[in-house]
């Protein structure tokens, strides 16, 4: 062909042939060639990494399985706790409560984050709660205390607060436990140990292997060495059969008249503590003794008197 019978496109065809010419010998000279087994080992290579791909896959979405379940199920013990569980920042604000917290003070959820705790507080003892709140920041340790809360729609309550600092020292974490019906309790329990205490009358109680454990004022004025002398003190005698008599008693309880030092007394004895203890109500019933000897006499008089009127 001549020269002038070229074309611009025949061109550009020749100039295509001879690169992918010039590719496949750069190819053939760059690449080593593989045989059939270097193939297949590449293939099973590259077949085993997609396996092993496909198991880290699996083995995420199975760990991620179980941490949402996790927090799911530590989420329900924050939220479903007995007790009042909450997050203060420094200042006292309400970061984050449960519903027993929310309970406990009586108002929604929603509406206590980014509150005060400290208008919760009764007013005695706000002053007090701030220095514990400060204490607890201050030491890092676990702090408690004692206060008293306002309840919207209902009465005070008396909480034990356990608080703690994070590391970061920007919140602590604070445990609310209603102590209001122990605090009654023990209120009661006072009201009542006053009966024995104010009782005019001895009241004793012994441990069944004798040691004297508790005697009234009552019963320490009359008998002041009582406690040092326990089963030796004539108020305790014959001990072991009353411990008999007492577990014959069907009603576990009898009574008994005891004399010495010129006085007589009455005592009531039961158990207590499913038979550990007794307790022993006296009463100083030596006026009354003399009282029946002094009748009896009289009417011995009386009767000699007939004898010899009628003699």
């Amino acid at each position: 062909m001549k020269k002038k019978d070229r074309t611009p496109s025949s061109d550009a065809a020749a100039l295509r042939s001879r690169a992918e010419a010039r590719l496949r010998e750069k190819r053939a000279k760059d690449a080593p060639a593989r045989g059939e087994e270097d193939v297949q080992r590449l293939l099973h290579e590259l077949e085993v990494h997609q396996i092993e791909l496909e198991m880290q896959n699996e083995e995420l979405r199975r760990s991620r399985a179980e941490v949402e379940a996790w927090l799911e199920h530590y989420t329900e013990l924050y939220d479903f706790a007995p007790v009042g569980y909450l997050t203060l920042a420094r200042d006292g604000t309400i970061r984050k409560v449960n519903l027993a917290c929310a309970k406990l003070l009586g108002v929604e959820r929603v509406r206590l984050s980014g509150r005060r705790f400290g208008v919760f507080v009764a007013e005695p003892n706000r002053a007090a709660f701030t220095l514990f709140l400060e204490e607890v920041f201050a030491s890092g340790a676990q702090e408690v205390c004692e206060v008293a809360l306002l309840k919207e729609g209902g009465g005070p309550l008396d909480v034990q607060i356990t608080a703690a600092a994070l590391v970061d020292g920007g919140e602590c974490r604070v445990v609310l436990s209603d102590i209001t019906a122990l605090r009654q309790a023990e209120t009661k329990i006072a009201h009542l140990a006053t009966f024995p205490l104010l009782n005019p009358r001895p009241v004793v109680e012994v441990d069944v292997a004798g040691p004297v454990l508790f005697c009234n004022p009552a019963a320490e004025q009359m008998f002041p060495d009582l406690y040092r002398r326990g089963l030796g003190h004539p108020w305790l005698n014959e001990w072991k059969s009353l411990l008999r008599r007492l577990r014959l008693a069907e009603g576990k309880t009898i009574v008994r008249e005891v004399h010495f030092e010129e006085k007589w007394y009455h005592q009531t004895i039961h158990f207590v503590d499913d038979g550990r203890r007794l307790r022993i109500y006296g009463a100083d019933i030596t006026a009354r003794k003399k009282l029946e000897k002094a009748l009896l006499t009289a009417y011995a008089e009386v009767e000699a008197r007939v004898v010899d009127r009628t003699a």
